[in-house]
């Protein structure tokens, strides 16, 4: 990792980290390395509208590093900062990435997707790097009163890294909540091992090129994503512009 300190883009009050792909995955695998407890996630125009409709949520925000994920985010810090990030790190992507890059053992515990999601994703995920080892699994459809049970199976089998995908906000809060009893980091990593499974397929290279995933994925599931992509977008923008022309307002 670079000896300067991370730096941070704020929107609307939610810190997320100015790096590329190196330094996001550097940053990630020395928590993992040190076996450092740390929260992690990745931000995008949905999160920081989650944020502004749950305290509990924009609160867990500022105990976690936090990742840009999609155009949203890039439009926003081209207004406000005047560029771009360096890379756009969505989770799907760029976890492969980071298990590409681990140079010595490290082994993972999934949570989330449906049951048999997460086994099937292990087979994937091991596939990415002899390096990587995946001790534990469990599904992400569970009550918080299940909670004590699965954090004793993660203990158990003492992983140096936890996947949890199970959706904003809960997957974020339920780490959270989590961390002092883990202790070791959690990554929230949202449909990542619907993708990994092969449940949910991938956009076209070409469409994923052009940024326009969310179309795709809005046209596989509208009920589910319209509200969010759609009806999102317009009270997003809003919030940024207010950010644009009252200076430290997202502060």
């Amino acid at each position: 990792m670079s000896p300067n300190k991370p730096s941070d883009r704020h929107f609307t009050g939610i810190a997320v980290r100015t790096t590329g792909k190196d330094g996001a995955t550097a940053e990630i695998l020395d928590a993992v390395y040190s076996r450092r407890p740390a929260l992690f996630s990745f931000c995008n125009a949905a999160t920081v509208n989650h944020a502004h409709g749950s305290a509990e949520f924009k609160s867990v925000l500022k105990d976690m590093v936090l990742f840009n994920d999609g155009i949203g985010l890039d439009l926003a810090s081209l207004l406000l900062y005047g560029s771009f990030f360096p890379a756009n790190l969505n989770g799907t992507d760029f976890i492969p990435l980071l298990f590409q890059a681990a140079d010595r053992p490290i082994s993972v515990y999934l949570l989330g997707g449906l049951p048999g999601v997460a086994e099937s994703a292990a087979q994937t995920i091991e596939g990415y790097n002899p390096n990587v080892r995946v001790v534990g699994t469990h599904n992400g459809y569970f009550t918080f009163d299940e909670t004590p049970d699965i954090v004793a199976d993660i203990v158990r089998r003492s992983p140096d890294l936890v996947l949890v995908g199970m959706g904003q906000p809960r997957q974020e809060i339920w780490s959270h909540r989590v961390r002092d009893q883990v202790k070791v980091p959690l990554l929230c990593v949202g449909a990542f091992m619907d993708f990994a499974s092969g449940r949910m397929p991938r956009a076209p290279r070409a469409v994923r090129m052009m940024r326009i995933e969310w179309v795709y994925r809005l046209a596989l599931e509208p009920r589910r994503l319209f509200r969010r992509y759609v009806g999102g977008a317009i009270p997003y923008f809003f919030r940024i512009l207010a950010q644009r022309f009252r200076p430290g307002a997202g502060r």
